[in-house]
C-alpha cells in the first residue's frame, strides 16, 4: 500500500465552462398541445404541437449548453417545475417526460397564469445576478 501511494502522481484539475446566460422556458401543456398540426414531426410526416415543443426545447438546450435553465409549466395553473440550474441532465429529463395535462381538468391556456411567477423569477434573478443575460421563451 505504501509503495502504491509513493508512486508517481499527477494533479488533476477539472474545469467547467459556465455562462452568464439564464434561460426561462414557459411551456403550455394544455390539451391544445395535442393538436396534430406540427409539420416538422416524425421524419417530416407531421406530429403534435407537443412533439414540436420538445424538439424546440432540445434545440435551445443544445444551443446554450453552459446556460442555466428554469422551466415553468402552464396549464390550469403555473408551476415552476425546474428551478434555475446548470444541470442539463435535469433539463433533458424534463423534456423527455413532458406530457400534456389531463383533459378532464382542462380550462384552456392563459399566459396570465404564468406571468406573475415568471416576473417574480426575473426580478429575483436580476437582484441576485444583475449582469446576467436573461432569455425567455414561451411555447403555447
Amino acid at each position: 500500500m505504501v509503495l502504491i501511494l509513493a508512486g508517481p502522481a499527477a494533479a488533476v484539475t477539472e474545469s467547467t465552462q459556465v455562462s452568464n446566460v439564464e434561460i426561462y422556458l414557459v411551456v403550455d401543456r394544455t390539451g391544445s398541445m395535442a393538436a396534430e398540426d406540427w409539420a416538422g414531426g416524425p421524419a417530416a410526416g407531421g406530429g403534435t404541437r407537443l412533439d414540436g415543443v420538445k424538439s424546440d426545447l432540445t434545440a435551445i438546450r443544445d444551443a446554450f449548453p453552459s446556460a442555466r435553465f428554469s422551466i415553468i409549466a402552464l396549464d390550469n395553473t403555473a408551476a415552476r417545475e425546474l428551478p434555475l440550474t446548470h444541470d442539463t441532465n435535469a433539463v433533458d429529463a424534463w423534456i423527455g417526460s413532458f406530457k400534456q395535462e389531463f383533459s378532464s381538468h382542462a380550462t384552456g391556456s392563459s399566459l396570465e397564469v404564468a406571468l406573475p411567477m415568471l416576473g417574480q423569477s426575473l426580478v429575483q434573478a436580476r437582484q441576485s445576478e444583475p449582469k446576467d443575460i436573461r432569455l425567455v421563451y414561451i411555447f403555447s
